[in-house]
């Protein structure tokens, strides 16, 4: 599947920080050409649209906790931040 031509790459990376609305996977040959456009290549992205939150109860050292709560006033957006960096490193 591929993002629709119309797509700039600034908004692929803002996709993946819920800046922009994904737009719906399409066939590749089925993705218009701009004839405005000099098309060097077509990338295929991966991607996951986001789930909906659900609530969790975590046990965690309490001074790492206290850490955490230095960092940020919001807990559950600090620790799925730092989930999302750990799995793409």
């Amino acid at each position: 599947m591929a993002i629709p031509a119309n797509v700039s790459v600034s908004k692929v990376a803002a996709f993946s920080h819920n800046q922009f609305p994904c737009p719906l996977a399409a066939a590749l040959d089925t993705v218009e050409r701009d004839d405005e456009v000099d098309e060097v290549a077509r990338l295929l992205v991966r991607g996951e649209p986001p789930g909906r939150a659900v609530r969790v109860q975590i046990t965690m050292e309490e001074g790492l906790l206290a850490r955490i709560d230095r960092a940020t006033g919001n807990r559950s957006r600090f620790l799925a931040d730092a989930a999302r960096a750990a799995r793409r490193a």
